[in-house]
Order: structure tokens, then sequence, then C-alpha cells
């Protein structure tokens, strides 16, 4: 069979997207320590976060265009076999500089997996067994930041936070092999397009001015600025507001998180029989009203953590339908650019991260209406930017299914 009519591997495809959550909450328990190991400032470990994170994003935004017209496999090859080199090199770091600059080149490394893997789906799959997939990756990606902890807590109950990142060489290399043996070429070269930086900058330019791609991006976007504040506010506005400790806000974010996988679960189940636009709206509509009710919790001064928690626990199980059917929607309205469609998308995604993390902090943690009162606005503004700006023009269109195990026009409905 040739390479090219060889189904990816899932697991493999799940490991290459999934990887941030392994490459950065693994060693968050031994921060304190590697400053002390490296003579090293808080603000320099912090660096390696963030320096991992901005490699990310911008990795995503470089390289996903270009491999519309060298392929994914290249991408994926070399970046896997970077991610292992650069593990090691960080493992046996001197100094907090010689860390930080590792941990950008590592996220360079690692975004060449995330983009391509999600093109990768989109060129083999047409639009509705793609969306199925898509749920898969992101349900397991949701299960990392909850797995990564107390793995890295094994990791440094029998070493060292060099271990940690020796554990992160040895996943590197089972993504390499992975790659090698289980993910093939999914863009023919007939279904490439032009190298040059120009041309590639010419595919974003098109996507960001084509109505559909725009909306369904800005929509992304707009509900991933609401769940950041979330994610980066969560801890500090529970543990001072009602007087929690470690122990249980890990409760309720491991709770949370479930909701998620489950909600996830069931969007993949669904969408076979459900238009993604419509499971979307279903989301946004459940993520509008809990913060809705967070907002009026802190208004209100209710007493207790059970109605916060059950307003975040619904919040979070509303992503679970959002976050698949945004990725499935942004990816199907490029597919014709599917790299560069997920670089936009990927990329987009962590900078709204980078720069909505620091804004609960601006607004201040003492009580719970400044993080929902963000939160409301974000989701509410995602849910008016579904409504209006993703308008396909009417009914069914015909898309070329561009899967290597055909090339025909089918009619596909627009929200699948």
């Amino acid at each position: 069979m040739p390479e090219s009519r060889r189904p990816p591997s899932m697991a493999i495809l799940m490991l290459l997207i999934g990887i941030p959550p392994f490459a950065t909450d693994t060693y968050l328990a031994a921060m304190p320590a590697m400053g002390a190991s490296l003579d090293a400032s808080p603000a320099t470990v912090q660096l390696t976060l963030t320096g991992f994170l901005l490699g990310v994003a911008v990795g995503q935004l470089v390289l996903g265009p270009i491999s519309d017209g060298i392929g994914r496999k290249p991408f994926l090859l070399v970046g896997s076999a970077a991610f292992v080199v650069l593990s090691g090199l960080a493992a046996v770091a001197p100094n907090g500089a010689v860390l930080v600059t590792v941990r950008i080149l590592q996220g360079l490394a690692a975004a060449a997996g995330i983009v391509c893997g999600r093109a990768v789906i989109t060129d083999y799959f047409p639009p509705d067994r793609a969306a199925r997939r898509f749920a898969i990756v992101v349900s397991a990606g949701l299960v990392g930041p909850v797995v990564a902890p107390m793995l890295g807590g094994l990791i440094l109950s029998v070493g060292t936070w060099r271990a940690v990142f020796l554990f992160l060489g040895a996943l590197g290399a089972v993504m390499l092999a992975g790659v090698v043996f289980r993910i093939p070429e999914s863009l023919p070269p007939q279904r490439r397009h032009p190298r040059s930086l120009g041309a590639s900058l010419t595919r974003m330019s098109e996507l960001l001015r084509d109505k559909l791609f725009r909306g369904h991006l800005v929509t992304s976007c707009l509900a991933m600025a609401g769940f950041f504040t979330y994610i980066a506010g969560s801890s500090f506005v529970l543990q001072d507001v009602y007087a929690i400790g470690e122990s249980t806000y890990t409760a309720i974010f491991a709770t949370n998180a479930l909701a998620m996988v489950t909600a996830s679960v069931t969007f993949t189940a669904l969408v076979k029989r459900i238009k993604a636009t419509t499971l979307r709206a279903v989301g946004l509509g459940g993520t509008v009203t809990a913060s809705a009710a967070m907002l009026a919790v802190g208004l209100l001064g209710v007493p207790g953590l059970l109605w916060a928690w059950t307003a975040l626990c619904v919040l979070t199980a509303g992503m679970g339908l959002v976050l698949p059917a945004s990725i499935a929607l942004v990816q199907n309205a490029g597919r014709r650019y599917a790299g560069t469609a997920s670089a936009l998308q990927g990329g987009a995604q962590m900078l709204c991260g980078a720069l909505i993390s620091p804004l609960t902090g601006l607004i201040g943690t003492s009580s719970v209406v400044g993080m929902a009162t963000v939160m409301v606005g974000f989701m509410l503004a995602s849910a008016v930017a579904a409504r209006f700006l993703t308008r396909p023009g009417g009914g069914a269109r015909q898309v070329v299914v561009t899967g290597p195990r055909n090339d025909v026009r089918e009619p596909v409905q627009e929200g699948r």
C-alpha cells in the first residue's frame, strides 16, 4: 500500500498535538528547586514556561504555511528529532539563561508537531470524519494537564528537575518513532503550494480575507480568551475568596477537567448526526450561562463554594463542545491551505492566552466579580460572533474532499 494511503495513527497524532501540557506541567512542582539549582531568580525560572509557549505560538505561525508547500512529514520528523535533542540539552543546562533559550527552541520544535498534526487530519479526512478526530485529539489533550503534574511528581520522587527533561526526551523519541513508522505524508506533491515566504504570507492573507474562515477564527479566539481567564485566575480567586487549600483547588480543577473531557467525548458521538455549528452553539450557550451565573454569585455575595464550583464546571463542560467544534470548523473553512489554517488558529489562540493571562491579576483577585465579568464579556462576544460572523450564505455547498482516499466533489453541509 502506498504511504499516502496508509491511515495516520491517532495515538501518535494525539501525542504530537497534545505535547504542551507534558512539556510545561510536568516540572511545575520543581520550579523552586530549579531556581536554587541554577542560581536563577523566580522570574527567570518563570521565563522557561513563557519562552516555551512563545516558541509554540511563533513556530505554528511560521511552520504551518511553509508546510503547505513542502509537506507535513519533513516538519514532523525534524520537529520531533529536535524536541529529543533539546530536551537533553535542557536536562544539562548550566544556568537559567541557557535553559530559557533551549526552552524557546523546544517550543518551536513542538510547534511543528502541533500545527502539522492538525493539518494531517484535515488533509486525510473529509470534514465530518475530521471533526470526530479533532474531538478525540481535544479529549486526549484535556487529560494532559491532569496527568502531567502527577507524572512530574512521580519523577521528582526519584530524581531532580533534570530527570523531568530526560523524560520529555524519551517522550520525544516515541513521537519520532511514531512519525517515522505510523504517520504518512498526507499532502501529495500535486496538492502543494508555492514555498516562498511571499506565497506563505499570501495564503495567510487570503484566509484572513475569507469571511467564513475569519468568522470561525474570531469566534474561537474570543471563547479561548474567556477560557484562559478561568485558567489564569481561578486558582487565585477561589483560594482567596473561599479560603480553600491547594488540594481542594486541585480537586475542583480535576472535576472540571473531567466534565470537559466528557463533553468532548459526547461531541465525538453527536457530530455524526448533529452539525458542528449546532454543537458549538450549545457549548457557547452553556459558557455564557455559566459565566453569568458566576457573576451573579459574586455580585450577590452568595456564600459557600458549591455554587461557584457548579458554574465553573458548566463552563468547562461547555468548552468541551466549543473547542473541538471550533478546531473542526476553522480547519474545514481553510482546508485548501490546511497548514496555514492550523497555524493561524493555533498561533492566535496561544497569543490570546499570553495576552489574557495577566488580565485577571490586573483586575484583582479579591472578588469573583472581576474574573466573572471578563469571562462573561468574552463568552458573550464569542456567541455573538458565531451568530453573525459565520453565516455561510445558505444551504449546502460543493467542496473538494481532499483526503488521500478520494478527490471528488461531494455535497457537504457548511456547518459540518
